[in-house]
């Protein structure tokens, strides 16, 4: 009874002392043989714990490991490091390994509070699923929620980082939506859950897209259409469009946003901002600068509409920059 107990409290160490020869020394090896193989999966499940998200150890202990998958609707988050090549070149390696995992430690609570999964690292970037391995609603909404948690938290981080290590860092994340093959992907030696499909592509190019539009955030226009058809009607966002974008490797092109958290003046703030958008892409430049001008004396911090100003100075001055970049109304992205 004292081992039963023991065995209920997750205690595997404890053992029964039969020293009889007869069915209770057998029921008592049985029970001493269970007990190991009970530590043996709990030191196997507390490695799983650490080298995938919970819910994708849950997933694989309840359905069981096996090549295949299934077709889901998700969320991809990519989330990269901006200029870590300097970074990498003023710290020591110790000192980058231990920001990196300092950063991947703050981020990934922001992750896991919304519902998310970490699918990889790769390298100072993250790859992370809302959607699978469980259903989730509302992923697209909670995706945004964990990118920007996920900002505030490298924020805060930075305070300590510029002590520590004389440096700060800034991120850049892409976000989309679609469907995705989910499952285990690999070889029966090498087994790794992942999701495939043209919404990891895609989010990993708006990644790259942040810095050329000064937006911490980039979501698809399948995202915003996700976050308005969710179960949450009532969503905290409000979208800013960036520009209609053909990303590398895709044919057609596709809009492009900046969440917002929403306020009451949001939409009425963002009007001359969309006008000086349409006005670019109409090529009326003048126009849009003027707008952009007037925009950013109120405001002033505002830097996804400086950089479009930038633009717009740009193309007013050289219109063969303007026929260049876009193709009937839609930006052309020949690089990642």
């Amino acid at each position: 009874r004292r081992a039963t107990r023991a065995i209920a409290e997750e205690d595997f160490s404890h053992r029964v002392n039969i020293r009889t020869h007869d069915e209770f020394h057998e029921l008592g090896q049985s029970f001493n043989e269970m007990s190991a193989s009970l530590a043996d999966k709990a030191k196997v499940r507390s490695a799983l714990d650490k080298s995938v998200s919970h819910d994708v150890a849950e997933h694989l202990l309840q359905e069981g490991v096996s090549l295949g998958g299934e077709t889901r609707e998700v969320t991809i988050l990519f989330a990269d490091i901006r200029s870590f090549t300097f970074l990498s070149e003023q710290l020591s390696e110790n000192q980058l390994l231990e920001l990196l995992n300092a950063y991947f430690a703050r981020v990934n609570v922001c992750i896991e509070k919304y519902h998310g999964t970490i699918d990889k690292f790769i390298g100072d970037a993250i790859m992370a699923i809302f959607g699978a391995p469980y259903d989730d609603g509302d992923h697209a909404l909670h995706a945004i929620q964990a990118a920007q948690a996920m900002c505030h938290a490298v924020s805060e981080f930075n305070t300590q980082a510029s002590d520590r290590y004389g440096c700060e860092i800034k991120i850049g994340i892409g976000i989309c939506s679609g469907k995705v093959v989910a499952g285990m992907i690999g070889s029966s030696e090498r087994l790794n859950y992942t999701v495939i499909g043209d919404a990891v592509n895609i989010a990993s190019r708006l990644e790259g897209l942040t810095k050329d539009y000064a937006a911490d955030l980039v979501v698809a226009e399948d995202t915003k259409h996700a976050v308005d058809a969710g179960h949450a009607s009532d969503s905290p966002l409000v979208f800013r469009k960036l520009d209609r974008v053909q990303v590398l490797g895709k044919t057609v092109g596709l809009d492009i946003f900046q969440p917002i958290r929403a306020r009451a003046s949001a939409d009425e703030r963002l009007q001359p901002y969309h006008q000086a958008l349409e006005l670019m892409l109409n090529q009326k430049f003048n126009k849009a600068v003027y707008l952009l001008e007037q925009y950013i004396q109120r405001w002033s911090s505002d830097t996804v509409a400086r950089r479009l100003l930038e633009r717009c100075n740009d193309y007013a001055k050289h219109p063969d920059h303007f026929q260049k970049d876009y193709s009937k109304g839609t930006r052309i992205l020949d690089s990642k």
